[in-house]
């Protein structure tokens, strides 16, 4: 059976610079969480104007006040509840390794005084020696503090940062899957484990997929193992219509091959598999790949994620998820937010062009106004050489050149923007039409002996 990760290589995306990948919360076969993140919508706040005056002075044109969201990057956090009892023995403390009595001491002696993710983090894995320990430490103080947040079934939340949702997490001690995920992140990343945060749907028992979309973790360890883990569902479960908050680690330090079974990432990269499976397979309940030896190297995918920008990186996830397949309502809306967030970098990007284009721009207008004063005095007052005459006209075209060059190069598919580059080139151009009339004057009159110059 082949993969259709055959000839697929490139990166996935995830990257806090104000865009945040979409929020997701659920517990599986017992409450289901979902989390969104409202893509900004660009608005822009200052608009700008040109006009010729009488006197020969040009005004400025304004930047764009690069097309801040109207309401921030916020996370929107919903919830919905299926109440389904889920019985899974109660382990406690993992018991596979030989510190569990000084993690168990670790996880109950933390102190209330610590209120910051790095600190907790620190006191739990100071005197633990490996990796394994302080992955224990960690997901099982997450495990025993942090409680489902039902109250979300009620009100949303909005938080404008990763950092800030992580606050909130410890300061209320109560989260959805977002916020268990986004916080093992953070704490693992602080102690120099290799994490990642991941995003997609879980499948039940029977294999059908869940109603709403879900995140969790892998690790990667020094050893080269790469294993899953869901705090989410290790935290607590719904019985008769109540959360029991009750600590597990059924789902902790998972191989991919059995983790794949429950857990789906819409970007098959995070399934740390060698034979990735297609969502087709999946929905198809068919795994037999998994019983073949695979060739990809999804290791190097991964490690390649730090070297592509993050509109590259998320081009490469949308084409690796259409690849393997959109068989349900979740992969629709990964692949729509994805397009979205597309556009709000491509804009962002043209703003950014946008700014630097009236920016030499402007340099352009400042120095014509400036030789225009000069000009009027017949270059006496104060007197200035026919060199700088010269120059003066000659940076003048530069910075047009310049401001010309950038603003043919903002491609956006924002109308207001589109209409904004459309004119300014327009006044580029004007101004360019009267700066090579200068230019011929000015060469005309320096040819001539100063005593006949006007």
């Amino acid at each position: 059976m082949n993969s259709p990760w055959a000839g697929i290589c490139g990166c996935s995306v995830l990257k806090i610079k104000n865009k945040y990948q979409k929020s997701h919360c659920f517990i599986p076969e017992v409450s289901f969480f979902r989390a969104m993140v409202l893509l900004p919508f660009i608005r822009q706040s200052t608009r700008f104007f040109y006009q010729m005056l009488r006197q020969g002075n040009l005004n400025k044109i304004f930047t764009v006040d690069n097309y801040v969201p109207s309401t921030s990057v916020m996370y929107r956090l919903s919830a919905f509840v299926f109440l389904i009892v889920l019985t899974i023995p109660n382990i406690g403390f993992s018991q596979n390794s030989s510190n569990s009595k000084l993690i168990s001491d670790r996880v109950n002696q933390v102190p209330d005084s610590l209120k910051d993710y790095r600190d907790i983090a620190d006191f739990l894995c100071s005197e633990l020696p490996n990796e394994r320990d302080k992955l224990t430490a960690i997901h099982s103080w997450i495990g025993h503090n942090i409680k489902y947040d039902d109250a979300q079934l009620k009100e949303d939340k909005h938080f404008d940062t990763k950092e800030e949702l992580i606050i909130d997490v410890l300061a209320t001690k109560q989260a959805v899957c977002e916020g268990y995920s986004r916080l093992f992140d953070a704490m693992c990343k602080s102690q120099g484990i290799k994490s990642f945060y991941i995003s997609g749907y879980s499948r039940r028992k029977n294999g059908n997929t869940a109603d709403v979309s879900h995140a969790w973790n892998g690790v990667w360890l020094s050893s080269g193992e790469c294993l899953m883990v869901d705090v989410t569902w290790d935290a607590g479960y719904v019985e008769n219509g109540e959360y029991v908050f009750e600590y597990f680690d059924f789902y902790f330090l998972n191989e991919p091959k059995d983790f794949i079974k429950t857990h789906v990432p819409f970007d098959p990269i995070w399934q740390f598999l060698e034979t990735p499976l297609s969502h087709g397979d999946l929905k198809g309940n068919d795994s037999d790949i998994l019983n073949f030896e695979g060739s990809f190297n999804f290791k190097d995918s991964i490690n390649q994620l730090e070297e592509l920008d993050e509109f590259t990186s998320i081009q490469n996830e949308i084409r690796r998820i259409k690849t393997f397949g959109v068989t349900n309502h979740l992969i629709e809306e990964q692949l729509a937010y994805l397009e979205k967030k597309l556009n709000y970098l491509e804009t962002c990007k043209a703003v950014k062009i946008y700014n630097e284009a009236t920016v030499h721009l402007n340099s352009a207008i400042d120095q014509y106004n400036l030789y225009n004063k000069y000009k009027h005095r017949k270059f006496r007052k104060p007197k200035i050489s026919d060199d700088q005459v010269l120059n003066m006209v000659d940076n003048i075209l530069s910075e047009v050149s310049k401001a010309q060059d950038l603003a043919r190069h903002v491609s956006t598919s924002d109308l207001e923007l589109s209409r904004d580059r459309d004119k300014i080139l327009r006044i580029i151009r004007r101004i360019e039409e009267e700066i090579l009339i200068e230019r011929r004057w000015v060469t005309k009159r320096l040819d001539k002996w100063r005593l006949f110059r006007s």
